[in-house]
């Protein structure tokens, strides 16, 4: 059996910030309706489950942005927006950077 090393922990403990992060701004946005019927588009279409979000973020981007069009950008923001005040961090906008990359810097620390 492997034993769980305190990166595991870490890396669990971010990936279930960035679901709550996920769930907080669909509903905002949304209601519980609209986010159940988001869920849905996303596992449907891509195969992806919400458990999965935290290593699929390009396949996340790719299910907004077919569901929403350029409304993916303002949940992307949102999402950004609820991580950081989870993770107790300033948010930096840079528009260079893909909603991917964004997630990651903040899952490494960088």
């Amino acid at each position: 059996m492997r034993r769980k090393h305190s990166g595991d922990s870490m890396e669990n403990e971010f990936d279930a910030m960035l679901l709550e992060a996920v769930d907080e701004a669909l509903k905002e946005i949304f209601g519980q309706t609209a986010t159940r019927t988001i869920y849905a588009h996303i596992e449907n279409h891509l195969s992806m489950k919400r458990k999965e979000i935290p290593k699929r973020l390009e396949d996340l981007h790719k299910g907004l942005d077919e569901f929403l069009g350029s409304g993916a950008f303002v949940v992307e923001e949102m999402i950004l927006k609820n991580l950081h005040s989870r993770l107790g961090v300033k948010r930096e906008i840079k528009s260079d950077h893909s909603f991917a990359d964004h997630v990651n810097k903040l899952r490494h620390g960088i």
